[in-house]
């Protein structure tokens, strides 16, 4: 902008019809373009700002670009100024929210005369939690995705959710045969979740009530037969307690977060109404009950009978797991078979890491 001003206010000092203009005027009309160039920006820029002009207009033609430019440029730093002040409010009023909050949370803390170990724990969670929301927006933030339809809200919905259940393999086996089951499903029983490190997720003798899928995050997974305890690394990618999508489960074992953990839930009651609406998933999901009863009278009885499951198994990390009916999926008891006939070594030693991690978690009961 500056220079174009600089180029047009040149043009008019310098075609004045008697030589008057203020090139002539200021014996500029016989110096080096760049030193007409220079001043004519300098004139330009002290239209925008309090510096003063190096010369004064006195033609009326002068005049009347002199006045288009202050007119311009009044606009121009209006606009700017209020610009600059709109988002400087904006940045103070979001710090003095969130200062605001700050001082409140640590005076609740400090009037409830709650333990310093708990109050700790919500600090640090609430100051994870929005660190987290300012690396990656959560769509409930985005008040345009209220706008879309229903059907676009629940097509947007399976797909964020795709990538943490498909692994499992009946909702791979429904989003293969009739995706409308999976919509479905997805749309009525799915949620999310968090948990903070250290947090207790359940304990053992509770009824079960969801599926959970861990998508960031770990926890340690605790279960006990007389006197004897074992214990498990859940990490992203696995998931627990899918009894309660099948029958009615009561917990095994009991869980807690190793660190900040996000969840994917699907409720029991409302996967059956979901599953239900739809006639080939409510067959599938039939058939994987009946198949998951199966697998768990067979572990009972083998756990009574002292029979082994996986007698191929050699030495892993999991070999000493229980035999009998846990929260864990029959795959991540059996793991160990896995391990063995693949071989691998750098596999075996990160799980052997892990296990020492979920291991030395300081397990208090209360």
């Amino acid at each position: 902008t500056n220079h174009a001003l600089a180029c047009l206010w040149f043009a008019v000092g310098r075609h004045e019809a008697d030589h008057d203009g203020w090139v002539y005027r200021t014996g500029f009309d016989d110096a080096d373009y760049s030193e007409q160039y220079l001043i004519s920006l300098q004139w330009s820029m002290a239209q925008f700002t309090p510096g003063a002009p190096p010369m004064s207009a006195k033609r009326p033609v002068e005049r009347l670009f002199n006045i288009f430019v202050l007119a311009c440029s009044m606009v121009f730093a209006t606009c700017f100024i209020s610009s600059i002040t709109s988002t400087m409010g904006s940045v103070w009023s979001v710090s003095n929210y969130h200062r605001t909050q700050s001082v409140l949370l640590r005076k609740f803390l400090h009037q409830s005369s709650l333990p310093s170990e708990l109050g700790s724990r919500i600090t640090r969670f609430v100051e994870f939690v929005i660190e987290y929301r300012h690396k990656r927006v959560h769509y409930s933030r985005v008040k345009y995705l209220e706008l879309l339809s229903g059907p676009l809200q629940l097509e947007l919905k399976v797909e964020l959710y795709k990538p943490t259940i498909l692994p499992h393999t009946f909702f791979a086996q429904v989003e293969s045969l009739c995706p409308g089951g999976l919509i479905k499903i997805c749309s009525k029983a799915v949620d999310q979740n968090q948990f903070a490190r250290a947090d207790t997720i359940f304990e053992c003798g509770e009824v079960a009530k969801e599926l959970t899928f861990i998508t960031t995050g770990s926890g340690a997974y605790r279960v006990a037969d007389g006197n004897k305890e074992w214990r498990r690394m859940l990490r992203a990618g696995m998931w627990f307690s899918e009894g309660a999508l099948w029958m009615e489960w009561r917990r095994r074992g009991d869980m807690r977060s190793l660190t900040t953990m996000d969840v994917l839930t699907v409720n029991a009651a409302k996967f059956a109404d979901g599953a239900g609406a739809v006639l080939e998933a409510y067959a599938l999901a039939r058939s994987h009950a009946l198949a998951f009863w199966s697998v768990m009278k067979r572990l009972d009885r083998a756990s009574r009978s002292s029979e082994r499951l996986f007698d191929d198994v050699t030495s892993s990390p999991e070999e000493d797991w229980p035999e009998f009916v846990t929260d864990l999926p029959v795959a991540a008891a059996a793991s160990a078979e896995q391990v063995a006939k693949d071989g691998r070594q750098a596999r075996t030693e990160v799980l052997k890491a892990e296990e020492m991690e979920a291991a030395s978690f300081a397990w208090s009961d209360q």
